[in-house]
């Protein structure tokens, strides 16, 4: 009786241990979907799927979809604002109203919720060995979308990209960066990104040409 309880315990411990004899485990399954909220599902795109048969108001039409139904899709799953979504949508979107009607509002209600409503210092942090100011990447890609919105609308600078101006000064780094170290994936390349947004954003608000005047 006492082998077969030995072979029994053995079968168990090379099921706990998993696969033998050169055997590949099973390969991890990623999302079905890029976006997905509700009615919308947006594939993760492939190499695999179908080109567009030609270029022209249909497949305008579809970018245009994208662009809406995956804005929407990130900000009613996530609320947050980030350089490879909300963040392109409101800084880049609002060029295109005359072509493609206004930018959506519900995503701008969104980045205005983001803006903390008392504008306090930011002590730096270390990651790795890099000083960074928590949410600088953050309040640099909702300072640009916020002002690009202000312009469609044909109004003054809003109160809410005010605010998010001066939170923005208060995560910037002694070097003039706005470091995204602790953030992001690629913190070096991500750096200088948002650095030039912050700058587009006071360019759009006016404030540039007084404040490079200055400094000259």
């Amino acid at each position: 009786m006492k082998r077969p309880l030995r072979d029994l315990g053995l079968a168990l411990c090379l099921g706990f241990l998993g696969p033998v004899h050169g055997e590949e485990p099973p390969a991890k399954r990623g999302p079905a979907y890029q976006y997905e909220s509700d009615d919308i599902r947006i594939p993760i795109p492939s190499a695999d799927e179908a080109k567009v048969a030609s270029f022209g108001p249909e497949s305008v039409a579809a970018a245009a979809r994208y662009l809406e139904e995956g804005s929407l899709a990130w900000v009613r799953e996530r609320s947050c604002v980030n350089c490879h979504t909300t963040g392109p949508y409101l800084s880049e979107r609002p060029a295109l109203a005359p072509y493609l009607g206004p930018a959506n509002a519900e995503v701008l209600a969104d980045f205005a919720e983001s803006v903390p409503t008392e504008i306090k210092p930011v002590e730096p942090r270390e990651k790795n060995g890099h000083l960074h100011h928590p949410g600088a990447f953050t309040a640099v890609w909702r300072s640009l979308g916020l002002p690009e919105w202000d312009k469609q609308a044909g109004g003054p600078v809003s109160e809410a990209t005010d605010r998010s101006l001066r939170d923005m000064f208060e995560r910037q780094s002694s070097s003039g960066a706005f470091v995204s170290h602790g953030e992001v994936e690629i913190p070096h390349i991500t750096t200088y990104i948002a650095t030039t947004q912050a700058l587009k954003a006071l360019a759009l608000c006016g404030e540039l040409e007084e404040i490079a005047g200055g400094a000259e």
